[in-house]
């Protein structure tokens, strides 16, 4: 990608076209060749930030959950004392990516959990594009758990939330925006061999 100046396509080291995998792991790395250079740091820099963000996102996700800053904050103290949250940042472990992406949409679970049809729309937001960049870094199976997390909130039994609160038409389409518009753009043409 760097060498191309082509970064909507992925390829390997030997110049073949790889679509495998979704696009936003390449990126990650692509950024730090770009701002640092081809090197270790440079390769893992945003993998490190990542790892951080996870547990800034796990005190705000324990802070909207029980409303107590002590229990954010030993939340967070247990994920930055994680072993594989450390050594996949330092690693460049692409589920770090997935880790962060998915603790983002987790808050936003949070907040619909926490308040219900009242929800401010912050939470339907964040809850959506957390679900669109995790679809991003791994694909299917991102969607999958946020399609598992809608119906739990829709028949969770202690405080359902309505279709109509869930269905935040900006926040939508959006995050559908995001998470196609990659993937089409990241897709085989079979008929020329060229990214589409």
């Amino acid at each position: 990608m760097l060498q191309n100046n082509d970064y909507l396509t992925t390829y390997l080291g030997s110049g073949e076209l790889r679509f495998k995998k979704p696009i936003l792991t390449y990126w990650a790395v692509l950024a730090g060749f770009k701002l640092f250079g081809v090197n270790e740091f440079g390769s893992r820099i945003f993998f490190l930030l990542a790892g951080a963000a996870t547990v800034g996102l796990t005190f705000l996700l324990a802070k909207v959950l029980f409303r107590n800053s002590k229990i954010a904050g030993i939340s967070a103290l247990i994920m930055a004392a994680n072993p594989v949250l450390i050594l996949s940042s330092g690693r460049s472990i692409p589920d770090v990516l997935l880790v962060m992406t998915m603790t983002l949409s987790a808050v936003g679970f949070a907040g619909l959990l926490r308040y219900g049809n009242e929800a401010p729309k912050k939470y339907t937001w964040i809850m959506y594009l957390g679900l669109a960049l995790a679809f991003e870094v791994k694909g299917l199976p991102a969607a999958a758990l946020g399609v598992l997390g809608i119906i739990y909130l829709l028949f969770n039994p202690w405080k359902r939330v309505s279709w109509k609160t869930l269905l935040n038409i900006p926040a939508l389409s959006v995050s559908i925006f995001i998470a196609l518009f990659l993937v089409c753009g990241h897709v085989e043409n079979p008929r020329t061999n060229l990214p589409r």
